[in-house]
């Protein structure tokens, strides 16, 4: 079972890959909110006390907490607390790729803001880092006994 403090991070970030472009990010909660294109958005965010620098801050802690959860060692074995985790760090990898899509689509929304835009690019180069490191983590802990895996752009295919 997650914790709360990782349930949330997942929670958010399946969040961040529900947004759409123009959509925009509610990070006040400490679960992340979408608010579509709307005539009052811009007052209920200022009401709120919502801003770019302070979103991109907390959208950029849920990333790095959830890169840390799947990058952490799962210690081998066949027991079911070593099953559990290594589904939960999967859950929290898809959640990671299916974030880097909705954090393209915020990059489009703030296409006129350069330093946003760099700090988007930078947000989703390391959630797609992320796969092929779990990838060879998992390849390697199938292979545990059977000698050195090889991290490659093939591991993936790795019995």
């Amino acid at each position: 079972m997650l914790d709360a403090d990782t349930e949330r991070t997942l929670r958010n970030l399946w969040i961040l890959g529900a947004m759409a472009q123009n959509d925009k990010l509610m990070t006040t909660d400490t679960t992340f909110n979408i608010c579509p294109p709307s005539t009052y958005r811009g007052v209920m965010r200022a009401w709120y006390g919502e801003n770019r620098a302070l979103n991109l801050e907390r959208v950029e802690a849920a990333v790095r907490r959830g890169i840390q959860y799947v990058l952490t060692p799962i210690d081998a074995g066949a027991t079911p607390e070593h099953a559990m985790r290594a589904s939960q760090r999967s859950r929290m990898a898809t959640a990671l790729a299916r974030a880097a899509g909705g954090l393209e689509n915020m990059k489009e929304t703030y296409k006129d803001d350069a330093a946003t835009v760099a700090h988007l690019t930078l947000l989703v180069q390391e959630c797609t880092a992320v796969e092929p490191l779990v990838a060879c983590s998992s390849a390697r802990l199938r292979q545990h006994t059977r000698g050195v895996v090889h991290c490659s752009a093939d591991v993936r295919d790795a019995p």
